[in-house]
């Protein structure tokens, strides 16, 4: 005898550009087993470009395009259409696991007001160091530092992956703030706002949900260039929650890197110069690269101080609007003494270059 369902799972994923990934995605979903008594809702997002993907029945999809808006306001405009009691946050290009749904529900109906799980990036073919020090350190998440079954801040609010029980948003006319756009410090700013800046999120690791994005050396400065213009922004909209991550005010903090930069330049071109010749290096797959990729990371750190802070000017000088904001930052990493070659998309040599290989790993 079929169980009809008491309650609803939403799906809420927002997607800008990435089709042939949203529709990996969607099938992924189709092949879930869903809890007993249990629906599910799918809400996507497409916000501003993008082509809707083939949904097959099962996973009852709403397909909805709005005009391009940021991240967050996607969110925004998922919550309002869906109607789970548990609502669960994705990226567009993450893989659901065997057991994703089931490990969030549980999760949720233990008693938690949130539970983020585990994001593994999806391994390269060919992979280089800098792809281990993406997926071994806490150069884009600190998933390393989760403990299974244990409680986390809002700094652990990854919106790839994570669920949150509707009431803790119940009486919050928009969960996102509308303004931290177009991307960043939207999803921890709206967990500080939700629930508070004590542990309240608990890591649940059988909700699996691979990461297929890899991320080039350009991209990961371009990415540091707006974490720093989006600092600036957060501190405008939610000081607290700014003060709970910064110890420093932007202005302050921007008045003391200006002559740095300079002084700094010549370090920073050796530093960098370094650093892409490690990071190009070919990797045995099946090896352990977590201390490599632990000296990269350790030893890169000025680089990624250096971009943060030059989008971090760049905001507070220029006032940039929104949609500015990240064609903005790829100029910036462009016109910078160090990164010219790496804030273009179009011009990264560095990804055209031969790459070097490690001992005893096979190149071609």
């Amino acid at each position: 005898m079929t169980i009809q369902p008491t309650q609803t799972v939403s799906l809420i994923i927002p997607s800008r550009g990435r089709s042939l990934k949203l529709q990996n995605l969607v099938d992924s979903i189709a092949s879930q087993e869903i809890p007993e008594g249990w629906g599910l809702e799918t809400l996507i997002i497409i916000d501003g470009e993008g082509e809707p993907p083939i949904c097959p029945p099962k996973i009852n999809a709403g397909v909805h395009a709005i005009g391009h808006a940021g991240a967050g306001n996607a969110r925004n405009e998922g919550i309002r259409r869906s109607s789970g009691e548990i609502l669960v946050f994705l990226n567009d290009d993450v893989v659901l696991q065997p057991g994703f749904i089931a490990a969030h529900v549980g999760a949720i109906r233990a008693g938690h007001k949130a539970a983020v799980g585990h994001a593994p990036w999806k391994p390269p073919g060919d992979p280089t160091l800098f792809d281990a020090f993406v997926a071994c350190t806490p150069a884009i998440f600190a998933q390393s530092s989760l403990v299974p079954g244990g409680l986390h801040d809002f700094r652990a609010a990854w919106t790839l992956n994570l669920s949150l029980a509707r009431s803790v948003i119940e009486e919050i006319e928009h969960p996102f703030h509308p303004e931290i756009r177009p991307v960043y410090f939207e999803d921890l700013e709206f967990a500080y706002r939700c629930l508070g800046g004590a542990p309240a999120i608990v890591y649940e690791p059988r909700a699996i949900a691979v990461h297929d994005h890899r991320v080039s050396i350009g991209e990961y400065f371009r990415r540091e260039v707006l974490l720093g213009m989006m600092s600036a922004v957060l501190c405008e909209t939610n000081r607290r929650c700014f003060d709970a991550l910064f110890t420093t005010e932007p202005r302050a903090h921007a008045q003391g890197a200006r002559p740095m930069l300079d002084l700094d330049t010549p370090d920073h071109r050796r530093l960098l110069a370094y650093f892409v010749e490690q990071a190009e290096t070919r990797i045995d797959p099946l090896g352990d690269q977590h201390d490599a990729a632990s000296r990269l990371f350790v030893s890169h750190l000025p680089l990624k101080r250096r971009a943060f802070r030059l989008g971090l000017i760049a905001q507070l000088d220029e006032r940039l609007a929104w949609d500015q904001r990240v064609p903005r930052a790829a100029e910036v990493l462009s016109e910078d003494a160090v990164f010219s070659g790496l804030g273009s998309p179009a011009n990264q040599a560095h990804e055209k270059r031969p790459m070097r290989t490690a001992p005893g790993v096979q190149s071609g």
